[in-house]
């Protein structure tokens, strides 16, 4: 699988951030394109982009 890949997956269901292997996890343009998708996807963020300014606003900006 490559980034493409992996941004299409996330892009149909944020969460399934969750099954993507961990090295996507870390991507910021996955993360962000999960969190826009689906908020609760930033809980399978890794930690390092669990405090981007940018990634974690997107999730309090979104409407449930």
């Amino acid at each position: 699988m490559d980034k493409k890949e992996a941004l299409k997956i996330v892009q149909k269901d944020g969460l399934e951030l969750k099954n993507l292997p961990n090295h996507f996890k870390k991507v910021e343009e996955i993360v962000l394109e999960a969190v826009i998708q689906d908020g609760y996807a930033l809980q399978h963020a890794d930690d390092s982009l669990k405090k981007d300014k940018e990634i974690v606003l997107e999730t309090f900006s979104l409407k449930y």
